[in-house]
């Protein structure tokens, strides 16, 4: 499972796009789920990659209304399925998500697009600085697109272990 914010005409978005589409379909049952739909870049999914969004269009005030609920609550409302690996592929309310995931069996990853200035940047889909701490502590993997944001990741949650580099696909000919 890859969650992301929405599919629309962004930088990561776009990235997401390609890399599902060029993973293995043989190998890989793969599932984009988007927060809001209504993004451009649904559309260049391939057929075999499974698509759905959770609410049709954004909603004013998401961040702060989904706050007052848990992870552990979110994750059961909006992540039905079973998978084996589920990634919030994007900092904020995605990984707010995906760390309430209570399997065992199911590795989490969180792949950071953006550099964290302050305590406040990195924490500002948790409550608080403590909550963020603990729920990013649970992913097995944070993975961040540029040497910058890893060490901006590692300096904002110095407690954090397996923060690696992995640079975006790019499909360059296009």
């Amino acid at each position: 499972l890859f969650f992301i914010h929405n599919m629309e005409d962004g930088g990561a978005q776009r990235v997401l796009a390609h890399l599902v589409n060029n993973m293995d379909p043989g190998q890989f049952d793969i599932t984009v789920v988007a927060l809001f739909g209504g993004g451009v870049n649904e559309q260049i999914l391939l057929p075999n990659i499974h698509y759905r969004a959770i609410f049709p269009r954004a909603i004013p005030g998401n961040s702060k209304l989904q706050r007052l609920f848990t992870p552990e609550y979110l994750h059961r409302l909006f992540i039905k399925e079973k998978y084996d690996i589920e990634v919030a592929y994007l900092e904020g309310m995605t990984a707010r998500i995906i760390s309430g995931c209570k399997d065992p069996d199911t590795k989490l990853v969180c792949w950071i697009h953006s550099t964290f200035a302050t305590q406040v940047e990195g924490a500002s889909c948790f409550r608080n600085m403590d909550e963020a701490r603990t729920y990013y502590g649970r992913f097995d993997s944070v993975v961040g697109v540029s040497a910058s944001v890893q060490q901006s990741f590692k300096r904002i949650f110095p407690q954090a272990s397996r923060v690696e580099v992995l640079y975006n696909t790019v499909e360059s000919e296009k």
